[in-house]
């Protein structure tokens, strides 16, 4: 009997459904890969829980969210998908790191030498997976592997599509409204967050969601993906235990890297969107981010409206304040502590 004969019979243990693992991990995918920054190690590699492509839960947004344009008085809880993703996988102190988000004047290249290496390797072991159940004799598990890569070629599709629409809507936010005006947001887990950046980005891409040019196109992929994921789930169970170990520890693996977000660059999305965090040192409360607004009277007015600054007959709130605010005007840039 041959090494490979071997491998297809050898069968120490029988793995009962396991084609259930595929439907692990979703909400922690989801939010990782939705805020459509490309990851440098597994950005083509199979991973858990590909119906979340397919279903395009991806794209829908998460409540709890409050942005207050504090130039312009508005208040809006409709934020993108992608951005309120992108604010809850970063590291951001409790109300005062501040966000710069610009519009880049030249996109940064779609290749560079190490993704060009990274797509090599990638699509290497995608290969790999196709291969070995196939030397094996292994014809489940070839079913298998083929799905799996077929996730792999929508998912990546599904993303291009997205980030190329965000793209657009950059360009069309950089043309349409260039006046600076500064937000401030509250996430639905207590944090805060100041954001300097242009009008025409907060309308055209803060609050709207990327769309697929090509709607019709993008619903096929999702078909596919749907039939793609459904011959994973049954096939998986049938192969054999060589295939079954080798195609979980690569989804695994992958998977892992991709919540972990290892390899990412956070400081920008897509081709044409640059965000600068800055978590400033001092105390990390509310006062000192209202501070750091410097907030007109009018802008007061519409804070308190908002519930976000205590009425004026708090008088020792106020007083403590304006005497903070007065020495931070004179030149003490580092607000005191409560």
């Amino acid at each position: 009997m041959s090494i490979l004969e071997s491998a297809n019979d050898w069968a120490p243990v029988k793995i009962d459904a396991l084609g259930i693992i595929t439907l692990l991990g979703a909400d922690s995918l989801r939010q990782s890969v939705s805020r459509l920054v490309p990851n440098g190690f597994a950005e083509y590699l199979p991973l858990l829980a590909a119906q979340i492509f397919a279903d395009n839960t991806i794209a829908d947004s998460i409540p709890g969210f409050a942005l207050y344009n504090i130039t312009d008085g508005v208040l809006a809880t409709d934020l993108s998908a992608w951005w309120t993703r992108w604010l809850l996988c970063q590291k951001l102190n409790w109300n005062t790191t501040t966000l710069h988000v610009n519009a880049l004047t030249q996109p940064r290249p779609l290749f560079t030498i190490g993704s060009a290496i990274m797509l090599c390797m990638n699509v290497a072991i995608d290969a790999a997976l196709i291969v070995i159940p196939v030397l094996l004799g292994d014809w489940y598990g070839f079913a298998t592997s083929v799905a799996l890569v077929v996730t792999v070629v929508m998912r990546a599709y599904i993303l291009f599509s997205l980030r190329r629409s965000l793209d657009y809507l950059i360009s069309v936010a950089d043309e349409q409204d260039k006046d600076l005006v500064v937000l401030f947001l509250t996430l639905p887990n207590g944090r805060a967050v100041t954001v300097f950046t242009t009008r025409g980005i907060t309308t055209n891409v803060l609050l709207t969601n990327p769309r697929p040019r090509n709607h019709n196109i993008h619903l096929f992929f999702r078909a596919i993906n749907w039939l793609a994921f459904g011959v994973l789930v049954v096939c998986l169970g049938s192969a054999c235990l060589c295939t079954q170990i080798t195609v979980v520890v690569t989804i695994l693996v992958s998977t892992t890297v991709v919540v972990c977000r290892l390899g990412c660059d956070e400081d920008h999305v897509g081709h044409r969107l640059e965000i600068v965090k800055i978590n400033p040192d001092g105390d990390d409360t509310r006062s000192n981010a209202y501070m750091r607004l410097n907030l007109s009277e009018g802008q007061e007015e519409a804070m308190i409206n908002y519930h976000l600054l205590p009425m004026k007959f708090n008088g020792f709130w106020w007083d403590r304040y304006r005497a903070r605010q007065a020495a931070y005007s004179e030149g003490d840039q580092t607000p005191a502590n409560d």
